[in-house]
């Protein structure tokens, strides 16, 4: 079940015609090759980034944390199955795809357009990682997305989230759905416009039409829902199994 570049390329030229914008909303080509030897190092951004959080950093432990994740899905991972990375300009975002692209795991990965993220030579350091899809933030909001995911088999296994836009828009999401009246909701949309959360809201929809009920796993850095707490891979390898500790060694050697 996969994209050809063809017709990914027919899609974003569809947007393209219809809004000019849209051609710094998203790549959703098929990489032509994947990485070649050992994983490639984080990006400049990315590694800025991660080094303000005050630990130390590299390729190795990224990519530890990120495959306890994948391995953390409450239903194993196949080949062929498909993650929805958001937030994968971030390190472990990256180190995702690059654990991913070593299991023949499929990824859809989101990256930021802010130039402070990277964007947009992400584009480029994710595709050399391993990465099989990347899109832009914005293209969550437009039907191209939905056409990607649909060419995908419909829906992603599991959704990997180190964004700062999931947890504001599901919750403007929330209040949107549970407004009573149409005055109540014109209010609403107003005020979510003024705050720029209504942006966050349409990009939110987006993901949660491509998870359906797949489970979110969020990293550290990411905005989720209140109460939800992002996963700590010291506390996941105590109660891990001994099959997930064996698959563990077998990507990260």
């Amino acid at each position: 079940m996969s994209l050809t570049m063809s017709r990914a390329a027919n899609a974003v030229r569809h947007l393209i015609s219809r809004k000019p914008a849209a051609a710094a909303f998203a790549t959703a080509s098929k990489r032509a090759a994947g990485p070649a030897g050992s994983p490639a190092a984080l990006s400049p951004a990315a590694s800025e980034a991660a080094a303000q959080t005050g630990e130390e950093w590299d390729s190795s432990n990224v990519l530890r944390e990120a495959a306890g994740i994948l391995l953390a899905a409450p239903e194993a991972l196949s080949t062929g199955d498909v993650v929805l990375n958001l937030g994968a300009h971030t390190a472990i975002g990256q180190g995702v795809a690059v654990a991913a692209f070593t299991q023949g795991v499929v990824t859809v990965n989101v990256v930021s357009e802010d130039a402070r993220d990277g964007y947009p030579q992400s584009v480029d350091h994710l595709y050399d990682s391993g990465a099989d899809f990347v899109v832009t933030e914005s293209f969550l909001s437009f039907y191209g997305f939905k056409e990607l995911m649909d060419e995908l088999g419909g829906s992603a296994k599991l959704v990997v989230n180190g964004s700062n836009f999931l947890g504001a828009g599901t919750t403007a999401l929330e209040k949107i759905g549970a407004a009573k009246s149409f005055s109540d909701r014109r209010s609403l949309f107003e005020d979510l416009m003024a705050s720029g959360e209504l942006e966050a809201a349409k990009r939110a929809s987006g993901v949660a039409t491509a998870a359906g009920s797949a489970p979110t796993i969020h990293h550290s850095g990411a905005t989720g829902k209140k109460g939800e707490k992002p996963f700590d891979f010291e506390a996941w390898v105590k109660s891990a199994s001994p099959e997930q500790k064996e698959k563990l060694d077998d990507m990260l050697n």
